[in-house]
């Protein structure tokens, strides 16, 4: 996988609001690493969640040809050598939701998510002898493997929320909805009902410019009229 491509997908802009996003790496069913940008062309990559205490930290180089991870010692080598993985930007770290020693993603919160394939170590013969790939070979050459924006319309009386997903490792996209009046907004017991459709990947990537959000929304508002 070529993941200078992904680095640079959308320049590190957020596509709903345009603030930086954050990049953190997820070892599966393990520790998730934050990434901080020491140079311009070097991250630093440390534990954020799901860790015991440790000084352990890797560092992402990117380059025009490649990217690759350098690990500070031995131990954290071997370790993500039998991890499968994935990286992810996210907008808003308060998208972070802690449950008990795990998180979830409160993608309302976090604003913008966006993930590589599932990735994974593997040797070849020939420099550099690790490899990280898709685990998945039909998804060696995806840029992204997951997309996930959520919109937000205030009005008078009630907030419309929208959550686009475009998940190009299963080619189709899931569109969700509902809204939330003044007085459901205090009540924590409040379950909204949610608008699901889940159709083929859309032909055409939408205009995300916030200066097109109003048309956007009422494409999606159309969408939700003829289903």
């Amino acid at each position: 996988m070529n993941l200078h491509n992904f680095l640079h997908f959308n320049d590190g802009c957020c596509p709903v609001c345009r603030k930086p996003l954050t990049l953190y790496l997820q070892w599966l069913d393990s520790v998730c690493f934050k990434a901080v940008k020491e140079m311009p062309y070097r991250f630093r990559l440390s534990p954020f969640k799901n860790f015991d205490d440790s000084n352990d930290y890797m560092e992402l180089l990117d380059s025009v040809n490649r990217s690759e991870v350098k690990f500070c010692s031995n131990t954290i080598a071997e370790e993500a050598k039998r991890r499968q993985m994935y990286f992810f930007y996210l907008c808003n770290a308060e998208g972070f939701k802690d449950i008990g020693k795990d998180y979830e993603i409160n993608i309302y919160k976090g604003c913008y998510w966006r993930s590589t394939p599932i990735l994974e170590y593997k040797k070849h013969q020939i420099e550099p002898n690790w490899r990280l790939e898709a685990v998945n070979p039909d998804e060696d050459k995806l840029v992204n493997g997951d997309e996930i924006f959520s919109f937000k319309k205030p009005l008078e009386k009630e907030e419309k929320v929208y959550t686009l997903q475009l998940n190009y490792a299963e080619d189709k996209t899931n569109f969700m909805f509902y809204s939330v009046g003044e007085d459901q907004r205090s009540d924590k017991k409040f379950e909204p009902k949610i608008f699901d459709k889940t159709v083929p990947m859309l032909g055409h990537r939408p205009d995300f410019a916030p200066e097109h959000r109003e048309k956007l929304l009422d494409r999606f508002d159309s969408w939700i009229l003829i289903s």
